[in-house]
């Protein structure tokens, strides 16, 4: 499978946000109604962090499965990058790691947000979505 057709998929998206979520954590106090609807541009720069945090991520699992890498040392090290490589990720981008955690919850919760999402990621990737 093509790695940006895994993108695009509904489930995988799915999947990746509810665990960018749980890793991130939820939005403090907050409900959806009361978290603001990122603007078209701010939902652009989101997906292309969020393409960006996804092949951080296959990179660091493709590494975490190596035998190499099997040792508790060697997967602390590589989980440690990824928290790192993240971060720089989304601050590259120009986004708090709070403004990170808002748009996914929006996008998550919020089928308006989550179908512009899909739309703006489709754009991103070249893959249309389902």
């Amino acid at each position: 499978m093509d790695s940006r057709t895994r993108y695009a998929s509904l489930p995988s998206m799915t999947l990746a946000l509810t665990l960018a979520f749980l890793t991130l954590g939820a939005p403090r106090a907050l409900s959806a109604q009361e978290i603001p609807i990122p603007s078209q541009e701010k939902l652009l720069t989101f997906t292309r962090t969020y393409v960006a945090i996804g092949k951080i991520r296959d990179e660091i699992q493709a590494q975490l499965a190596q035998i190499g890498n099997k040792t508790a040392e060697a997967q602390a090290r590589l989980r440690e990058q990824m928290k790192e490589r993240t971060a720089e990720a989304i601050q590259g981008a120009g986004l708090t790691p709070e403004e990170y955690e808002q748009i996914t919850f929006v996008v998550a919760f919020n089928d308006e947000q989550r179908k512009a999402f899909e739309a703006t990621l489709a754009q991103v990737t070249a893959v249309p979505t389902p």
